[in-house]
Order: C-alpha cells, then sequence, then structure tokens
C-alpha cells in the first residue's frame, strides 16, 4: 500500500514540475522497506485511515526538507538541490537522515503539510475581476483554509501575460503564469476588509512558520521559494484559528456595508468535512440573504490530478459558474469566460 501511495505522489510531483520530488518519491517507493529506521517509522501509518488523506509522503519530504534548509543535516545538505547525485546516494542521505534525526523527523509527522502557494492568486484575481465587474462595488475579502494568508494580498501582485496584466494598487510582485482561453477585463480592485481563518494558522513574520511554509515547497523550485521570501513581510492580516463555518458566520455579520464579500478557498476546501462544508454554505446563504450578494470562489479539485476546478457561486441564489481550470500550483490558467458574461448573468 505504500508503495503505492509513493508511486502515485511520485507522478503528482513531476506532472506539477519537480523531477528531484519525483525520484525523491519513487525512492521511497522501492526501498522504504529496505532500511530498518525508515521501515520502523512508516509501519506506524499502515492502517490509519488517514495515511492517504494525511499526505504521508509531503509530510516526509517536508521533515527532510527543513532538515536541509536548517543546515541540521550536512548529508542531505550536501545531496539536495541545486546539488544532483545519483539514486543510490540520494537514498543514502535519506536513510542516514532517518537514523540520525529519527526524533525531528517523527515530531514533523505529526503535523498536516500546509503551503502557501502564491501563484494561485492569479486564479483568484480573475475570479474577482468577475464578481467586480458584475457588482461595481468594494470587495470584503474573506479566505477560508487561509494557512499563512500570502493570497489575501492576491490584489497586489501584478498579473502579467502575453495578452494582458493586471492593475494592482501598491504592487508587491509579479505573477506569470501561461493564460489560455478567454480572460476578464483588468481594472483596479478596491479591497475593503481582508480576513482569514484556518485550523492551525501560519505566521509569516515568524521564523519557525515560515520555516514550515518552505519545508512544504519543494527544493527543486527555488521560485516558489523567493515568491514565499517576497510575500511574507507584506501579510500583516491576522489569521484567526477557528472552525471555518463559526468564524464565517460571525465574519458576515460584521461585513463592511456596501461591499460584497469574496470568500475563497484554494486546495482547501476539499480537506473540510460534509458537515463542515454544509455549515459554511448554510453560513453563505443566510449571510447573502441579509446583507446582500455574497461570492463564492474555489479552486478545488473535482477528481482529476492534473488540474483544479475554478468555480464562482453568487448567494443567495447559488448560481454556479464554471470559469475554467487551473494547474494545481498556478503555472497555467484555462479561463473559460469574459468579464461581461458574469456581468450579464
Amino acid at each position: 500500500m505504500l508503495a503505492e501511495i509513493f508511486a502515485q505522489q511520485a507522478d503528482i510531483c513531476r506532472r506539477l514540475g519537480s523531477p528531484f520530488m519525483g525520484r525523491f518519491m519513487d525512492l521511497f517507493a522501492k526501498n522504504w522497506d529496505q532500511s530498518p529506521a525508515v521501515r520502523d517509522m512508516l509501519c506506524a501509518w499502515i492502517g490509519q485511515p488517514d495515511v492517504t488523506a494525511g499526505v504521508l509522503p509531503l509530510r516526509i519530504a517536508g521533515a527532510l526538507h527543513a532538515l536541509a534548509l536548517m543546515k541540521k543535516d550536512a548529508g542531505l545538505c550536501a545531496v539536495y538541490p541545486p546539488n544532483f547525485v545519483a539514486d543510490t546516494v540520494l537514498w543514502q542521505a535519506v536513510t542516514d537522515a532517518f537514523h540520525a534525526q529519527g526524533p525531528f523527523v517523527s515530531q514533523w509527522l505529526e503535523f498536516a503539510p500546509q503551503t502557501n502557494e502564491i501563484r494561485r492568486s492569479a486564479a483568484i484575481w480573475a475570479a474577482a475581476q468577475m464578481v467586480h465587474h458584475r457588482f461595481k462595488r468594494p470587495l470584503a475579502l474573506y479566505e477560508l483554509g487561509a494557512s499563512a494568508g500570502l493570497n489575501l494580498n492576491f490584489d497586489r501582485y501584478r498579473v502579467v501575460t502575453e495578452r494582458f496584466s493586471s492593475i494592482p494598487n501598491d504592487p508587491i510582485l509579479d505573477l506569470a503564469p501561461e493564460w489560455r482561453g478567454q480572460h476578464p477585463t483588468p481594472t483596479p480592485i478596491v479591497v475593503s476588509h481582508r480576513s482569514g481563518v484556518d485550523l492551525n494558522p501560519l505566521d509569516p513574520s515568524c521564523p519557525d512558520d515560515m520555516l514550515r511554509l518552505k519545508a512544504y515547497t519543494w527544493p527543486d523550485q527555488q521560485d516558489r521559494l523567493d515568491r514565499l521570501d517576497l510575500a511574507a513581510p507584506y501579510q500583516t492580516t491576522t489569521v484567526d484559528q477557528e472552525d471555518a463555518a463559526i468564524w464565517l458566520a460571525r465574519e458576515l455579520r460584521a461585513a463592511p456595508k456596501d461591499s460584497v464579500p469574496f470568500v475563497f478557498s484554494t486546495v482547501a476546501w476539499q480537506y473540510f468535512d460534509a458537515k463542515t462544508q454544509e455549515a459554511c454554505r448554510n453560513v453563505l446563504h443566510d449571510g447573502a440573504c441579509r446583507v446582500g450578494p455574497v461570492a463564492q470562489f474555489m479552486m478545488e479539485t473535482d477528481g482529476r490530478s492534473d488540474s483544479a476546478l475554478l468555480s464562482l457561486q453568487i448567494w443567495p441564489s447559488g448560481q454556479m459558474i464554471e470559469l475554467g481550470r487551473a494547474d494545481y500550483h498556478g503555472r497555467w490558467i484555462d479561463w473559460s469566460l469574459t468579464s461581461d458574461v458574469l456581468t450579464s448573468g
């Protein structure tokens, strides 16, 4: 079972542009039960209901990358990117780290992987453009599963493509996804409020939390690591630690007048249990009945491993619009609609 889980993750890593992580996962798939130190730690996960939902391969990858980033294991530092070594050398360094750093690795395995992929902000920006064009009002931003909240600044990231560029206020950095299909008409967005919630929020100003964000970012994707460093100093919105539905109900009651609440999640909603999802939907409907239209954008899986579905739902009517698809890391976006389509809906 574990071999299959690692092999599946190897394929995902390669599709998402990480050859190193593809090799890393393949080595675990082939060798995890050959080293006593590795086998003993991983066997504790066999039979647990969350062995797949808990993303065990990514927990291991995060633990070892953290050791390399902290320079706590010279062997890993010598084989991690930008260095390139043979598979046998890489696997030896991994097994040595399990022997020498067992307590550290074991402790990291207790935490679910947590990333904050900033490139997803390009898709969030495009959906926000649709809402802005339809309602012509400021947006109040509410992110569910916000992690460190870096995507709450999506309106300050310039989206630059061959066909168009966004118009951010006080820009922080540029995002350059491959843009396919249609695109919204870029206009400045006025943001009246920002807030986020997560069961385990991270603070980008805290070195330990930044280490966690970087550790779960794949080591051969330096551009992603660089974006974290660029964006972190500008994220000053506190992400609350609370149940998403309870938090959202309170936030919508206090939503700024004359603004449209724009509630969004990226690869987070899928981890909410069914009860929480249903509670959130009820809150969105009830909140919209009380304060006016509420928009919910989701970039979430619909069963396809190659990309996420982009969807926008307008409450209280429940109108659902499929906007297109995107690479899970935001490297490309295939957009279906122009801004005018939603305006006339």
